[in-house]
């Protein structure tokens, strides 16, 4: 091999003068760089490490104020919004409370002298620049910080600072609540000595106007109007009934009606009776005898002169019975009106006292009012005082330290390393940026004739072509032999292999579910890494079926556990001899067949484009699993067998950045391949 090159105006002396500018330009951009890039970095390294070390402090504590303690027992039903939005706005007012500066100043006092130290004229400010307090969103939790150059100070600050708060929040809790109970004692008192002065006075006012009871009834004035309006009444209907009765036998007397009947009148009734008598011996007779015998009969004549006589009587007996009941009439009714006006004299006179006790009787019930509306407001006070004696302890607030501040043992500011590899990083582009203002000051002159190198490709010629082989028995200039490539080096670096297809864990899954048995092992153990002739070397006398296990044989001899997609095929299988991959007729399967196999799967799966899945495929699915959860290069091969360097090369992308794992970290087998009864 011959590689044949030509320089154009190759004039040693342009050439030397060439490389010495060349070689003078690279020791003045040095020079220029390295001295920028030394005093930045020294100014920011001195700047960096000068800088006072800051350390950090925390301490987590719950708050639970006495309005938020006592909120959900009013909040009821539909009232857990409101009830979160006023613990929200509790714990904001605490916090408020806990980074002031009457607090500040009461956690100072508490500390010793060399812990006080360097607070400067004003402890309490500088305190409050040196602490910060946040709350959690959406919770009562509190976060409190303090930064400063001392660490024992800033742990001491916190942890007095909190119980400061604790003690301040309780004793404030223990003054309020006793203030309260005893404003609601007062109240309860008062109102029970106003209760008994009403009382006394609305007893002392019955008595003196002598009034029995809130019942109107019940008094002796309304009884006895009621009784005189009720005889009233019954009078009343007396006379309306006697002025009926005289007219009704007015009515009848004028009309010839009688008036009195014979059961009222004795007389008359016996009259009647003798009459009726008479009559009925008479008719007896006229349906004995003719009349003209009867009027020739002296007794007959005798008995109609006796009715005659009796009839006359009787008229004369109702007519006296009617004056008499027509006298008995207007009597009875003279004797009602009478007594109609004495009612109505004695309901007059008893009017004016009527007036006087219902105005009386009005007062008295008013005041029984206020008595019972005061006894109500009493009853309330009372209950709502016991209330609050009994949950005195239970709405009292709640202030727990759940993180003491620890004593920091690293600086949490500055980062002295990233702010000096920042520093780094920034002299770095300063000095580019002078080389390049220098460079931009000190452009070399243009050369007349600069040498111009042509390189041809590396091409075979042989020997005794008739080729003039004189320019190789030339010796080459000193930039050619320099650009010239070492004896058997590759030209160019071998580029990453491209990958195949990555199948998806539901194309998995349809795959094992759509392949027959052969097929459906031979599938399983691709994906689990072995390579195409290990799955069609493998025999019955390779497999541990007590442990499981499957000794892998060839370049690199390995013993595997099946997964259990495999183990339930190999369970199932009927033949325990030969090779694991056969076909139906018992010939162990070549490449060819276990790729149709696995590619009528794939058409029976529904995967699309199945003409793509190939045993390359799922092995180096299998790999992908791997390299993805960050597992050593140099453990694949004991898992997956060898791989290519180009294939190395081509996986090395898919894996994360960071401490790669160790076979014991990584999950070996596929989602897919876990659930046996999937297949």
């Amino acid at each position: 091999m011959m590689r044949m090159e030509r320089v154009l105006n190759t004039d040693p002396h342009a050439a030397g003068n060439a490389a010495s500018l060349a070689a003078r330009g690279n020791r003045r951009r040095l020079a220029v760089f390295g001295l920028v890039f030394a005093v930045v970095l020294a100014a920011v390294l001195i700047w960096d490490f000068s800088r006072p070390p800051q350390y950090r402090a925390g301490a987590r504590l719950s708050i639970k104020p006495a309005s938020v303690v006592s909120a959900p027992a009013k909040a009821g039903a539909g009232g857990e919004a409101s009830a979160a939005f006023s613990e929200s706005g509790s714990v904001q007012n605490e916090v408020q409370v806990l980074s002031s500066r009457p607090l500040l100043v009461k956690a100072l006092a508490g500390l010793a002298a060399d812990e006080r130290a360097g607070l400067g004229e004003d402890p309490a400010a500088t305190a409050a620049a040196m602490l910060s307090v946040e709350v959690v969103p959406g919770t009562s939790f509190v976060q409190v910080y303090a930064v400063g150059p001392r660490p024992a100070q800033l742990a001491a600050l916190i942890n007095a600072l909190l119980a400061a708060y604790r003690d301040q929040v309780l004793e404030t809790y223990a003054t309020n609540a006793t203030d309260d109970l005893d404003k609601m004692r007062d109240e309860v008192e008062r109102l029970k000595a106003s209760v008994d002065a009403k009382r006394r006075a609305a007893e002392q006012f019955r008595l003196t106007n002598d009034i029995v009871s809130l019942e109107r009834e019940e008094n002796l004035v309304i009884a006895r109007v009621k009784g005189l309006s009720a005889s009233l009444n019954t009078a009343n209907e007396n006379v309306a009934s006697a002025e009926g009765k005289l007219r009704s036998l007015r009515d009848s007397l004028a009309a010839g009606r009688a008036v009195v009947r014979s059961r009222d009148n004795p007389t008359l009734a016996a009259l009647e009776s003798r009459a009726s008598q008479i009559r009925e011996s008479l008719r007896e007779l006229e349906r004995t005898y003719t009349p003209e015998y009867l009027a020739m009969d002296p007794n007959v004549r005798g008995q109609r002169s006796r009715l005659a006589d009796l009839e006359r009587q009787m008229n004369e007996v109702r007519a006296s019975s009617a004056q008499a009941a027509i006298s008995e009439a207007e009597e009875a009714l003279s004797a009602a009106h009478q007594a109609q006006q004495r009612l109505q004299q004695q309901i007059s006179g008893e009017r004016q006292g009527l007036q006087s006790f219902s105005s009386r009787y009005n007062t008295y019930k008013a005041m029984q009012d206020d008595l019972t509306q005061i006894e109500t407001t009493l009853r309330a006070s009372s209950d709502r005082l016991l209330r609050s004696e009994a949950s005195a302890k239970s709405r009292q607030p709640v202030v727990q330290v759940l993180e003491a501040a620890a004593l920091p043992r690293e600086v949490w500011q500055p980062q002295y390393w990233r702010d000096a590899a920042l520093g780094c990083a920034a002299a770095f582009l300063f000095g580019l940026v002078a080389m390049g203002l220098v460079e931009l000051f000190n452009r070399p002159p243009r050369a007349d004739a600069a040498p111009v190198i042509v390189s041809q490709p590396w091409v075979p010629v042989p020997v005794g072509a008739g080729l003039d082989m004189r320019l190789a028995a030339q010796p080459a200039a000193p930039v050619l032999e320099a650009a010239r490539p070492a004896q058997n080096a590759p030209l160019l670096a071998t580029p990453p292999a491209a990958l195949p297809r990555e199948l998806e864990h539901a194309e998995m899954v349809a795959l094992l579910e759509a392949a027959r048995a052969p097929a459906r092992l031979g599938i399983a153990l691709l994906l689990q890494g072995l390579s195409v002739a290990e799955v069609l070397a493998l025999d019955w006398s390779d497999v541990d079926v007590a442990a499981p296990a499957l000794a892998v044989r060839g370049e690199m001899s390995r013993r595997i556990v099946p997964a259990p997609a495999a183990c339930a095929v190999l369970a199932r299988s009927e033949t325990r001899a030969g090779p694991l991959c056969a076909r139906p007729d018992g010939c162990p399967q070549t490449e060819q067949d276990l790729c149709s196999a696995i590619i009528c799967a794939a058409h029976d799966a529904g995967i699309v484009q199945a003409a793509d899945i190939s045993p390359q495929v799922l092995r180096h699915t299998a790999v992908c699993h791997l390299v993805r959860q960050g597992i050593r290069f140099s453990d694949l091969d004991k898992i997956v067998g060898r791989l290519a360097p180009d294939m190395l090369a081509a996986y090395a992308p898919l894996a994360p950045a960071g401490r790669r794992r160790d076979v014991a970290e990584v999950e070996l087998l596929l989602p897919a391949l876990l659930a046996a009864e999937a297949v």
